[in-house]
């Protein structure tokens, strides 16, 4: 299967490879150590000049799916699938999207897309989920930006108790949300649907561990560095700009 938004993601396939076992959360098919193709996972570097034959993959409309950020008509469309309790996802967050926001999503470059996608290995992680919901309820894209942050940064508590409520509410106060708002948010289990959804969408497409990322329609797996990122965007962006001028 292969995701679509508001952009086709009309480019051709590319060969990719990867290395899965330290980068990260899931539990795939595929043995510590193997080299994977694009069939069954994601990958760090692309082989731009290796096209690979496949059969047109469904398409699976995800423009009402998760929190957004960037132009929507960028060259670049990336979704992310992260899960609050992977220590990989935390990875990528602290120490590789601030750059990649200020270099490519705030230059118009990449459209980024974040959906939680919950992996089931972690406790509480479907409930920091939905506090990410209610923060985003209450306050809109920068408290579930904020919400996140502390989600993170909180993730060794929440993580290893039987009763994270109270994690998560003083989480809720420092990102400036109303604590009786979000308490109730908390019990109202309709806002947990969108979890739901994400969560069904990322196993219809296939996603088997955090962080995934679709980029252009095509899977790239694991808490990859800065410079893999950049070096893999810059290159797209040469193709895009060498095909607009052919």
């Amino acid at each position: 299967m292969a995701l679509q938004s508001r952009r086709a993601a009309g480019r051709a396939p590319f060969v990719f490879l990867a290395l899965l076992a330290s980068v990260a959360c899931g539990s795939g098919e595929a043995a510590p150590g193997t080299a994977l193709t694009t069939a069954q996972a994601g990958v760090p570097a692309p082989v731009l000049d290796q096209p690979l034959a496949q059969p047109e993959p469904e398409r699976i409309d995800i423009s009402d799916l998760g929190h957004v950020r960037g132009n929507p008509e960028a060259p670049i469309q990336v979704v992310e699938f992260t899960d609050f309790g992977c220590g990989y996802c935390k990875q990528f967050h602290d120490n590789t999207w601030g750059t990649l926001e200020r270099n490519y999503v705030d230059t118009g470059k990449v459209f980024w897309r974040t959906v939680h996608f919950n992996v089931g290995m972690f406790k509480n992680a479907q409930d920091a989920a939905v506090a990410g919901e209610c923060a985003f309820a209450q306050g809109g894209q920068q408290r579930w930006d904020e919400m996140r942050v502390g989600l993170f940064a909180a993730q060794r508590e929440w993580k290893g108790t039987d009763d994270a409520g109270p994690i998560f509410e003083r989480v809720a106060r420092e990102a400036g949300l109303d604590a009786s708002a979000f308490q109730a948010c908390m019990g109202n289990r309709d806002v947990e649907e969108p979890v739901r959804f994400a969560n069904d969408v990322a196993r219809r497409a296939g996603v088997r561990g955090t962080p995934t990322f679709y980029v252009n329609g095509y899977p790239v797996q694991g808490a990859l560095p800065l410079e893999a990122f950049s070096e893999f965007f810059d290159r797209l962006l040469e193709a895009e700009a060498e095909g607009a001028a052919g």
